[in-house]
């Protein structure tokens, strides 16, 4: 199949949460059964995402924190995506992938020390319980 072409989030944008859904295009009478999806950090200097899925979505959205830790915050990310017509499961160098879609950048959303000291406080408070006279139990 053509490359398709990445839409969203805006190339060099800052996206406004953790996770953002990124979107594409494909080609007017592309047929595809499976893509594969790849987001790059700056340098890669972090996490990064390269998944292969089946089916013929236009859109993945990144899980949030706690869920999955996959971006950091106040760092750019490069993503791309492809598409296959295969109609099994096949490797990352398969030439039935389509060529990468033109790279696109975007930026995580900056985190403040309150936003940090929130987040910290809802995970400790749904890890420990404290019960009596600093007795500590833990919860998970």
């Amino acid at each position: 199949p053509a490359a398709p072409t990445a839409v969203q989030p805006p190339n060099g944008s800052r996206i406004e949460s953790f996770r953002p859904t990124l979107t594409w295009t494909v080609p007017a009478g592309a047929s595809f059964t499976q893509y594969n999806l790849k987001v790059v950090p700056a340098n890669n200097d972090g996490p990064g995402v390269n998944l292969i899925l089946a089916g013929q979505d236009t859109s993945f959205t990144i899980p949030a924190p706690p869920d999955w830790y996959g971006l950091l915050p106040d760092l750019t990310y490069t993503w791309q995506v492809r598409l296959s017509d295969a109609t099994t499961s096949i490797a990352l160098d398969d030439p039935s992938w389509s060529d990468w879609s033109a790279p696109q950048t975007f930026k995580t959303p900056l985190v403040s020390a309150s936003t940090s000291a929130a987040s910290c406080n809802a995970t400790l408070t749904s890890a420990v319980t404290t019960t009596g006279a600093g007795k500590t139990i833990s919860g998970r």
